[in-house]
């Protein structure tokens, strides 16, 4: 049986832009609420902390900028609403805040004039399916054979040593064989969902994409990762139901923020979730690490084949978006399909990866960015095993290690 990773969120999301103060989807859904009923919403406060004001080597003064924002306008708000808001957790990386409350709370949280959206914390469900069996391959993944990785090791010594490769999804085995010696324990693991100070991956799409990143030495000859001399950070915001929400998505952005500015951040940072191509919920917090060095790399999705049915994150042009493809370099069926989508962000060149992406006629806005093997794809499984998977994680981890080569 394969498995597919594929991800949902609902249909309704906030924008970037602050046209309007409370989210359409969270006024729907506000509408249908009694006066007990609850909700768990993301405020976004108008003032933003502009980062372009810095120099891209001045890392440390950019977090320091973003956290006395949020210190200087935060407390004093969410005093107005002490004992009417609760489980409340603030964020610097952007100034904002998630907290429970009523409608009427919520209703009058919009109508403050220091707010620029409220849009409902939404939970995001990890929908999958696997091949549930381990190859017994003792060898060379055919995968990092049919993009060369191992031909940069062995003709030009370059296997990502130095580099940090970071992922926020799940969680990682540290212990697992293929990666036990990549893992940097020095702040490097982050828990949003249980807090937890322990490593793990009760799901194993975490480890699987990491695996394809770092794992394995070419030493042993096992390898299935295209970076296997870089270390690696994780950070968890799903469960092992693959369930997460924006909230805990955003504390894991805010922790690679945190550690870039203390010259502690990945240099690059794999992601396999998303959205519906659209949505540019997490547009701020993803320019924001670009900022502080970290280049994002995310999957497209598996919504194909029809068009226009890229993911987002993986639709915006400030990062690497990821298709899948076979052993005979076919684009996989499900995966993402672009063009991306056009008006703001995406037409804004300032955050182009490719200063090109969106002046090519007539295939302008192309998405997906690049395409790697993503069918069929063996890799580290939580319990010291392995397992081939099929779907847009593959790529990621793959061409997240590539880029750690390249900068080496």
């Amino acid at each position: 049986m394969k498995r597919r990773f594929l991800f949902f969120m609902a249909l309704l999301a906030s924008t970037w832009v602050y046209s309007g103060v409370l989210d359409p989807g969270l006024a729907f859904k506000l509408s249908g609420m009694g006066p007990q009923d609850e909700l768990s919403v993301i405020v976004h406060l108008r003032a933003q902390a502009d980062l372009t004001q810095f120099r891209p080597d001045q890392k440390a003064k950019m977090v320091a900028e973003l956290h006395r924002l949020a210190d200087e306008i935060q407390p004093s708000f969410l005093s107005r609403f002490e004992g009417k808001i609760k489980d409340v957790g603030r964020f610097w990386i952007y100034n904002g805040f998630v907290c429970t409350a009523s409608k009427e709370v919520i209703e009058k949280l919009a109508k403050q004039p220091e707010v620029g959206l409220v849009y409902e914390n939404q939970k995001i469900q990890l929908l999958d399916s696997h091949e549930d069996r381990d190859p017994g391959v003792n060898t060379l993944g055919w995968n990092i054979a049919k993009i060369r990785a191992d031909s940069v090791w062995r003709y030009r010594g370059y296997t990502g040593r130095g580099l940090v490769i970071g992922i926020i999804l799940t969680g990682v085995e540290v212990s697992h064989p293929a990666l036990q010696s990549k893992w940097r324990a020095n702040e490097g693991w982050f828990d949003a969902f249980s807090n937890s100070s322990a490593p793990h991956d009760s799901h194993g799409l975490g480890t699987h994409l990491m695996g394809t990143a770092v794992g394995g030495p070419p030493s042993v000859g096992d390898t299935i990762g295209t970076a296997p001399g870089a270390l690696f950070i994780a950070a968890k915001a799903f469960n092992g139901s693959g369930q997460g929400t924006w909230g805990t998505i955003d504390s894991c952005f805010q922790w690679y923020a945190s550690l870039a500015g203390r010259g502690l951040g990945a240099s690059v940072l794999c992601n396999d979730w998303g959205s519906y191509s659209r949505d540019t919920t997490f547009w701020g917090r993803i320019r924001t690490l670009e900022r502080l060095g970290t280049l994002s790399v995310f999957g497209v999705g598996a919504a194909g084949p029809g068009q226009s049915t890229v993911a987002a994150p993986g639709s915006f042009p400030c990062l690497i978006g990821m298709g899948s493809t076979d052993s005979g370099d076919f684009l996989f069926s499900a995966s993402g399909r672009g063009p991306a989508p056009t008006g703001f962000p995406w037409d804004s060149s300032a955050a182009w990866l490719d200063p090109q992406w969106g002046t090519r006629t007539p295939l302008n806005h192309i998405k997906p960015d690049l395409v790697a093997p993503g069918v069929s794809v063996r890799s580290a499984w939580p319990g010291g095993g392995y397992l081939t998977i099929t779907g847009t994680a593959p790529p990621v981890g793959e061409v997240a290690g590539a880029v750690a080569l390249l900068l080496e």
